[in-house]
C-alpha cells in the first residue's frame, strides 16, 4: 500500500491543476458545455494518472496506488474549476504578459538573458553537487563482516562469506559485470585498497596490506569456527580502526564493494553482512539483508541517519545460494550488479536531492524523480527563453542556426563538465541528451500556439 502524507496529497493535486485547466480551456474554445468539460476533466485525469500509476508497476524503484490516482483526478477537476471562474482573465494576462516579453526579447537580449540564466544555475549547482559528497566518515570505524561493530546477537548474521574487496573508485559497468559473473576471480585490479580471502587462515589478512587484520569479536570462537562461516553467535572485527577507508573515500568521492556470500536463510530476522561502524550509533556504511532484499546505506550529509535514503534492492538473497555482489558509487550514482547482471534500478545523489532535501524529506524512491525535476527547472525554463529567441531572429540564416545549436547544446554540456568536476564523476552523455531534449521542449512549447 503507498503511503502518502498531507504534502504528497498537496503536490498530487497540484501536479494535474495545469492540466485540467489547459482541457478546460480547449473544451472551452471548441464550445463544449461546462458540464460536459467537468466530466471530460475528471475522466480525462483519472484515465492519465491510471495509465502513470500502471507503468510505475513495471519499475522497482517507484510505487503504485489508487491514492494517486484520487488526488492527480481532483487536481484536474480543481484547475477545470480555476479555469472556469478566473480562466479568460488569466489568459488575456498570460497572452499580453507573453507579447510584451516577445516584443523586449531581441534575438541580442535573448543571448544576454539566456547566458544570465544558465550562468546563474551552472553557479547555484556547484554549492548543490558538493553537498552531496561523502562526509562525516567517522575515522575511528571499524571493519565488520557478520555484525556491527558493537552489536548485539539480534543484528548479527547467518551466512557464509568467501571474499571481500574494496576499491577507492568506482567500477565500469562492463568490468563491474565481469568481476560479480567471476571471470576475473583474484586477478589485481587498479585502486584496490582492501581484500579479504576467507578461505585463509586467522587472522585474516588483508592483501593489498592497507586495512587491518580481521579476527572473531569472541576469542573462543576462532579455534572451532572457519573464519568465512557465521552462525549468529560471533562475528569478523577488524582489530583497529581503518581510518584509510573514509580519508580514500571522502577524497575521491567513490568507491567499490565486492562481496561474495551466502546466506543460510530469508527467514531470519534482519542481519548485518557488512559494516564500516564503531557501534550502531556511529555507522559509515551497511549492507544488510533483510529476507530477500539487500539494503545498503551509507553515509553523507543527507542521509545522516540510516533510516535516510537506505537503498532496498528486491529479490537478491536466496537460501544457500551464494551471491557475487559488487556495489559501485561514481560519484552521483550507486550502483547494482549481482551475479553478472546490473540492477535496473539505481540511486542518484545529486544537486537534485539537495535541493529537494531543503523543502521536503526526500526519499529513496524519488530520487530520479527529483533529477528530472531540476533538470526541467534549468532547461525546460531555458527553452523558454530560445523559443521566444526564435521569434526575432538575428542578422543571418546561418548564424541563426549556429545560435540555435550553440543555445541547445552548451548550457548542457557545461553543466554536465561543472557536475562531473564537482562531484568526481565519470561523463554521463544520458545527462547532456536530457538538459537538450528539455531545452527543445520548452522551446517548442513556448510557441506552439504561435
Amino acid at each position: 500500500m503507498k503511503s502518502a502524507g498531507l504534502l504528497d496529497d498537496f503536490l498530487n493535486v497540484l501536479l494535474f491543476v495545469p492540466f485540467g485547466f489547459g482541457l478546460a480551456g480547449e473544451l472551452s474554445a471548441r464550445g463544449t458545455r461546462r458540464v460536459a468539460s467537468l466530466l471530460s476533466c475528471l475522466v480525462a485525469g483519472a484515465l492519465v494518472s491510471y495509465g502513470v500509476e500502471f507503468l510505475q508497476n513495471f519499475i522497482p524503484s517507484r510505487d503504485a496506488g489508487w491514492h494517486d490516482v484520487m488526488t492527480n483526478s481532483t487536481g484536474s477537476v480543481v484547475g477545470f474549476v480555476f479555469f472556469a471562474f478566473t480562466g479568460e482573465r488569466v489568459l488575456r494576462y498570460l497572452h499580453g504578459m507573453e507579447a510584451a516579453i516577445s516584443d523586449f526579447v531581441t534575438f541580442r537580449r535573448a543571448v544576454w538573458i539566456g547566458s544570465l540564466y544558465f550562468g546563474a544555475w551552472l553557479l547555484f549547482s556547484v554549492p548543490l553537487q558538493q553537498h552531496a559528497r561523502i562526509a562525516n566518515w567517522d575515522p575511528n570505524a571499524l571493519l565488520t563482516v557478520g555484525n556491527f561493530a558493537a552489536g548485539k546477537q539480534d543484528t548479527a548474521w547467518k551466512g557464509q562469506v568467501s571474499r571481500l574487496e574494496l576499491w577507492d573508485r568506482s567500477t565500469p559497468n562492463d568490468l563491474a559485470e565481469e568481476i560479480t559473473s567471476g571471470k576475473l576471480a583474484n586477478q589485481p585490479l587498479a585502486n584496490l585498497i582492501g581484500s579479504y580471502d576467507f578461505s585463509a587462515a586467522l587472522p585474516l589478512k588483508d592483501g593489498t596490506g592497507h586495512l587491518p587484520d580481521l579476527t572473531w569479536n569472541i576469542a573462543a570462537i576462532a579455534a572451532k569456527t572457519a573464519p568465512g562461516t557465521f552462525d549468529g553467535q560471533a562475528w569478523l572485527i577488524s582489530a583497529a580502526p581503518a581510518p584509510l577507508l573514509a580519508k580514500r573515500f571522502a577524497e575521491t568521492n567513490q568507491f567499490s564493494l565486492h562481496l561474495v556470500c551466502t546466506p543460510d536463510s530469508i527467514n531470519e530476522p534482519s542481519g548485518r553482512i557488512l559494516t564500516i561502524s564503531r557501534g550502531p550509533a556511529s555507522v559509515n556504511l551497511d549492507v544488510k539483508q533483510e529476507g530477500r532484499d539487500l539494503v545498503f546505506w551509507f553515509r553523507n550529509r543527507l542521509a545522516i541517519r540510516r533510516s535516510t535514503l537506505a537503498w532496498n534492492v528486491s529479490d537478491v538473497f536466496e537460501p544457500r545460494l551464494a551471491r557475487n555482489i559488487l556495489i559501485s558509487f561514481d560519484g552521483d550514482r550507486l550502483s547494482l550488479f549481482v551475479d553478472g547482471r546490473r540492477e535496473s534500478n539505481a540511486y542518484l545523489i545529486g544537486p537534485a536531492a539537495v535541493l529537494a532535501h531543503f523543502f521536503r524529506s526526500i526519499k529513496t524512491s524519488e530520487l530520479e524523480a527529483y533529477n528530472y525535476v531540476y533538470y526541467a527547472l534549468i532547461f525546460f525554463l531555458g527553452g523558454i527563453i530560445v523559443g521566444i529567441a526564435v521569434r526575432n531572429p538575428g542578422p543571418g540564416r546561418y548564424w541563426n542556426i549556429l545560435s540555435l545549436g550553440v543555445a541547445f547544446l552548451i548550457p548542457s554540456g557545461l553543466l554536465e563538465a561543472v557536475l562531473m568536476h564537482a562531484a568526481d564523476r565519470p561523463l554521463s552523455y544520458a545527462s547532456i541528451a536530457l538538459g537538450v531534449c528539455l531545452t527543445a521542449g520548452g522551446a517548442l512549447w513556448i510557441n506552439a500556439d504561435v
